[in-house]
């Protein structure tokens, strides 16, 4: 089954609230792509748009080429060949494992055979093979997501969306489960929409990752390019925690880097462009380093022990706000203690507009 997604300049409002503010977003047959922000960003009302539970204002939303949604058009969710997973597994507890998984099928009226055939083969991708007799009390809550999978997985859907399904386990079932996901991402080969505010998640599952705020997607980009050349300071502070920073750049000194300054010590960054003038920065604590001379001279603010390293804060002379985030290895400096600090990489943020 293929399934691609187009949204087009989707607008949903609730009352005065612009819940998704013309946005667009074009997922390609068998892509993995999360939709990361923070609460109230708008990702889950997207992702209920894409379902069919609501309803767009404006712009539209075609499935494999077909509009499923406009100002005059709306397909129910249940004729979208979609399967859902939320955060609440919502399994029925009088139901085996088997029933649970069955149910879409059997509201098909599947032959109880083909039905038997179905189930079994969806509870081995999510590896619950011999579980279709238990119930869901006695299962794990990591072996109860399964079973949803599972119950998602029966119908064959084109397209599967993800609802925060991690978002009720533990950190350890967390990280076996992304596994289970990828896994299953693989098996299928569906293309699939994740939900999440948790960026260490979609980093880890997504093939490409869509940045919201305010409605709005900051940037779209595989992982590696979200983190490493961030299009706008809020993607550039919620992906790895980087820090922005002013910068002035000088000019291009080619192969994709620029001479710069920060804070009055001169530096060479990574930039998409050689616009020259007043620019942003995004530095991270790899980046960084403590250097005997040149560097950012600053002062030690607080340290953390974190095992093979310690992160030191250091707060610029020239800028006491701002906070430089960098480890460590071996004996840290005091605190108070003055230290200069080395930018040894970094990224200028794209001309706004």
């Amino acid at each position: 089954a293929m399934a691609d997604v187009t949204v087009a300049s989707a607008t949903k409002r609730f009352g005065p609230a612009v819940a998704v503010d013309a946005v667009d977003l074009a997922i390609g047959n068998g892509e993995f792509v999360a939709l990361l922000g923070p609460s109230g960003c708008g990702k889950t009302t997207l992702l209920r748009l894409i379902a069919g539970f609501e309803r767009v204002d404006g712009g539209s939303i075609a499935l494999n080429g077909v509009v499923v949604s406009s100002a005059d058009r709306h397909l129910p969710p249940e004729r979208r060949r979609i399967g859902m997973v939320f955060q609440s597994y919502a399994l029925w507890p009088h139901m085996t494992v088997a029933g649970n998984v069955g149910y879409p099928l059997q509201m098909r009226r599947m032959p109880a055979d083909d039905r038997r055939r179905r189930v079994a083969s969806a509870l081995e991708t999510v590896g619950l093979s011999g579980f279709g007799n238990r119930r869901p009390a006695e299962l794990s809550g990591g072996q109860r997501q399964r079973v949803a999978l599972a119950r998602c997985l029966v119908t064959d859907p084109a397209l599967v969306l993800l609802d925060e399904p991690l978002a009720n386990l533990d950190i350890h079932l967390r990280e076996a489960m992304e596994g289970e996901f990828r896994t299953f991402h693989r098996a299928t080969g569906a293309t699939m929409v994740y939900v999440t505010h948790d960026q260490a998640e979609a980093m880890a599952l997504a093939d490409r990752v869509a940045v919201m705020r305010d409605g709005r997607i900051e940037q779209v980009a595989p992982p590696r390019q979200l983190y490493h050349e961030p299009a706008t300071p809020m993607v550039a502070e919620f992906v790895g925690r980087g820090l922005v920073v002013p910068a002035t750049v000088q000019g291009g000194n080619g192969n994709g880097r620029v001479g710069a300054d920060i804070w009055g010590s001169p530096v060479i960054l990574r930039a998409g462009d050689a616009n020259p003038g007043a620019r942003q920065a995004c530095l991270r604590a790899e980046g960084l380093s403590l250097t005997a001379n040149g560097g950012i001279a600053g002062r030690v603010r607080h340290a953390v022990y974190q095992g093979a390293t310690t992160l030191i804060a250091v707060h610029p002379d020239a800028e006491p706000s701002a906070m430089l985030r960098l480890r460590v290895p071996g004996e840290p400096p005091a605190m108070g203690e003055s230290v200069r600090v080395a930018v040894n990489d970094g990224w200028v943020l794209p001309t706004a507009g």
